[in-house]
């Protein structure tokens, strides 16, 4: 099952501090785990945010308290534009279609920042003045956000999908 191979690939690049080819292969999990669970759903990036929404998103929200930061919570539409950026431009720079989702205005920037450390979202305001509109910076853990994903479509596969040997007809050789 390509699925577990991928995931073993996720797990070495995170052991050996590859986090961008972590990172890419992890942001492929949701296509095949959506595949799977929606095969009726037209549109790999319905299927893709669909099931990043119920199976991530909903369980990862900020902590009370940052009610102001809700909107900053990356969800299906901005983790699938993520991939997008990452995987089809090689870059993180957040697209028009990024910036709307978030309510980023013209006059803020805004900034995705790769980490080792935690997951945060966070308003800056770069000359100090708070009568501007905040710079937004949304700091991702890769090893986090890496195993998290790891984990469910690990577990989601496993529990509801035993017997589904996916893409049966890919031949991994052994490059050892």
């Amino acid at each position: 099952m390509i699925l577990k191979h991928l995931i073993n690939e996720i797990k070495s690049n995170l052991e050996n501090k590859n986090y961008l080819s972590a990172l890419a292969l992890t942001l492929t999990l949701p296509d095949i785990c959506a595949k799977i669970s929606y095969p009726n759903l037209n549109g790999s990036g319905k299927r893709y945010k669909r099931w990043y929404d119920e199976h991530i998103y909903k369980y990862d929200k900020p902590k009370a308290g940052l009610d102001d930061l809700e909107s900053l919570t990356i969800n299906g539409e901005i983790v699938y534009a993520l991939r997008n950026l990452l995987l089809h431009e090689g870059s993180l720079d957040a697209t028009e279609d990024v910036r709307k989702e978030l309510g980023v205005k013209n006059s803020q920037s805004l900034n995705f920042v790769l980490s080792n450390s935690i997951t945060s979202y966070s308003k800056a305001w770069s000359d100090g003045d708070k009568s501007k509109d905040p710079d937004i910076y949304i700091r991702i853990s890769v090893v986090d956000f890496c195993k998290n994903i790891c984990a469910v479509a690990e577990n989601l596969y496993h529990e509801n999908y035993p017997d589904k040997d996916i893409y049966n007809d890919i031949v991994l050789f052994d490059f050892e």
